[in-house]
């Protein structure tokens, strides 16, 4: 197994094309660009032979051997020196999670190439296409992984490998797969065995590169954790409470593995704060500014995710105004610039995008709990403005040229939630309209009538023709989503939801005006009321259909007539995510042809293309996608409530 696993290891010019795309996989701090580049070059001197064309088992003995006896003990001490440390597990000293790593690197760079690009033309890809070479490279690490299972070797090396094994097959799967939970726990369980949750304090003129390198480790596992935990609506597995957080020294890759004298001297040149003076973006800087928002967010999802906790209105304005001062603090180049481009404008809008998800969360939250406030309008003009960056990097996809491989992650994480709200507050926008007709014929003056116009002006300000504008562009997005990334099939349903909403927004509910004209047919239907909100308060998703104009679709949604204006309830509504299950086991083609193409199903991932939107409810489909606003994953006030 682990012969056909090297088998697949790219020629050494395909792996020199590939590094040239480091700089644009941006998430990679637990892979240094001088650490990959010095761990392939030992990779290929030291088993040159064995990867030399044309290959055969025979060649690769020598090469398992050596991994498999290195793995038999423990990584030696970290010597002080970066190279001497690289040393410890590169060239002959080569390890399982090492060659691990390597191939999610890689998988990970195939991923963010595009689809035509020349590599996937090579005689030794096999005819395989972007999304099907990533997946062979997750084949080989998850063979690597299982073999470091067996010798229950632990060490920041499989630390980081776990980490670069959960971004690389959320890539290829997407993020709704059920397997992706597996491997968050696993990121969890290996950090916490090794104990890098318990690192020391260490002053600058101690710190060595294989103690930052730890320290990169712990914090990508700290990010990664709430990342998925606001994705998936899982609570989080590393607590601040139980972790220790280092800031980060902002060093570029170089510096890193610079002789300790000059790499303490480069930190020493830093700021106070400990920013680099250079004004440079590196991946150390990028975390740096990240840490403080994922705090933040941890304590939002404490709340959200907690059962029976109540959440005081205090404690929502002061988180709010925690996330307000961080976007003040910043450095500069962290700041949204409209001149910027590449990694930098991409970046911009990450830490953007993360600090309006963390006001997004603690408005739903202050509305899961009743609270007193406007939060509902906050929470529409963050939503808006939401929607407002995730589409700005469509339109400025010129200046963002090799990052495209990342955009259907940034439409999942951050668009779909702020879509969900803006769509279900323009159908309540109908459905108040609606109403508001039938109400007009019946009301004349007095108490009735002033009760109305009083709500009214207390009403959310919203603008439609701006959110018709937002989501009609936001639909456009989700159409240039490429087959090959991995959130493809969850997207495609999205762009359904999203497509129909608008239809029928722009139609002025003229659906319920073919109800009407059905009724006047005296076609017979019994609405059974207890059927659309069920024992629980909550809608009832099966019964809530948003059909095409035809007559099926009148026919069926009757009720937004029989039972008059429709009640869009964002808190009460229960979307609760539904997870895929997909086997992630090395299939039959792997271990039976190493030569051969890779069929790569769909099914065996989990995503299923030949689906049918016809027949499925709009809060069907966002139960899918939009955790956010699950009323019961929301910190709801129970009868047993704790103080925040």
């Amino acid at each position: 197994m682990i012969t056909k696993a090297l088998w697949n290891i790219p020629s050494r010019s395909s792996c020199n094309e590939l590094l040239k795309r480091y700089h644009d996989i941006v998430e990679f701090l637990v892979m240094p660009e001088f650490m990959i580049q010095y761990l392939i070059s030992s990779l290929f001197d030291t088993f040159g032979s064995s990867l030399a064309e044309p290959r055969s088992k025979e060649k690769f003995i020598p090469f398992v051997e050596t991994l498999l006896k290195n793995e038999e003990t423990p990584l030696p001490p970290s010597p002080d020196d970066g190279i001497a440390w690289l040393n410890t597990f590169s060239g002959p000293n080569i390890r399982l999670e090492v060659m691990g790593l390597l191939f999610c690197f890689i998988g990970r760079s195939y991923q963010s190439l595009a689809d035509e690009d020349p590599l996937f033309q090579k005689e030794e890809n096999h005819g395989r296409n972007r999304r099907q070479t990533s997946w062979r490279m997750n084949e080989c690490a998850d063979v690597m992984g299982k073999m470091c299972d067996c010798t229950d070797a632990v060490n920041e090396i499989v630390v980081a490998f776990r980490v670069a094994i959960f971004v690389l097959e959320s890539a290829v799967v997407g993020d709704e797969s059920y397997g992706n939970l597996n491997r968050h726990e696993n990121i969890v369980t290996s950090a916490y065995a090794f104990g890098l949750h318990r690192l020391p304090h260490l002053p600058p003129h101690l710190l060595t590169t294989a103690a930052e390198y730890k320290r990169r480790v712990i914090a990508s596992v700290y990010q990664m954790d709430k990342c998925c935990s606001a994705l998936n609506g899982t609570p989080p597995g590393i607590p601040r409470l139980y972790c220790r957080l280092h800031t980060l020294s902002d060093l570029s890759e170089t510096e890193l593995f610079l002789p300790r004298a000059q790499m303490q001297q480069a930190i020493a040149e830093c700021d106070e704060q400990g920013w680099n003076r250079k004004g440079e973006m590196y991946c150390g800087t990028w975390n740096r500014s990240m840490m403080p928002i994922y705090m933040v967010k941890e304590e939002i999802l404490e709340r959200a995710l907690a059962v029976d906790v109540q959440v005081s209105r205090e404690r929502i304005d002061s988180l709010l105004a925690r996330t307000a001062s961080l976007s003040q603090n910043r450095p500069q180049q962290f700041s949204f610039n409209p001149t910027s481009t590449g990694v930098v404008l991409f970046v911009q809008l990450i830490v953007s995008l993360e600090t309006l998800q963390n006001k997004f969360l603690l408005h739903r939250l202050a509305l899961a709990n009743h609270l007193e406030g406007n939060y509902n309008q906050g929470l529409l003009d963050t939503a808006m403005e939401m929607l407002e960056k995730v589409i700005m990097m469509w339109e400025k996809r010129d200046k963002l040229v090799g990052l495209e491989f990342s955009f259907d992650w940034v439409v999942t994480s951050f668009g779909v939630p702020a879509a969900g709200v803006v769509c279900v507050e323009l159908l309540k926008l109908m459905s108040d309209w609606n109403g508001s007709r039938k109400r007009s014929k019946k009301e004349k003056t007095g108490t009735e009538g002033d009760e109305r116009r009083a709500k009214e002006k207390e009403k959310t300000r919203f603008s439609r023709s701006m959110a018709v504008q937002k989501l009609t562009l936001f639909a456009a997005f989700l159409d240039w989503v490429r087959d090959t990334d991995g959130n493809y099939a969850l997207l495609k349903r999205v762009r359904g939801v999203v497509g129909r909403v608008l239809k029928w927004v722009l139609d002025g509910g003229e659906m319920s005006r073919e109800v009407d004209k059905e009724k006047g047919k005296d076609i017979p239907r019994q609405e059974d009321n207890s059927r659309v909100v069920n024992s629980q308060g909550t809608i009832n998703p099966a019964r809530v259909q948003m059909e095409e104009r035809t007559t099926r679709g009148a026919t069926e949604n009757s009720g937004l007539t029989d039972q008059g204006t429709r009640d869009w309830n964002m808190e009460a509504a229960n979307f609760t995510p539904q997870l895929m299950q997909p086997s992630t086991t090395i299939n039959g083609d792997f271990t039976s042809n190493v030569q051969g193409g890779l069929d790569f199903n769909m099914n065996t991932v989990g995503l299923d293309l030949n689906f049918d939107l016809e027949g499925i409810g709009m809060e069907e489909m966002w139960g899918q996608v939009d955790w956010l606003n699950a009323g019961d994953w929301m910190g709801g006030s129970g009868g047993v409530g704790v103080g925040a």
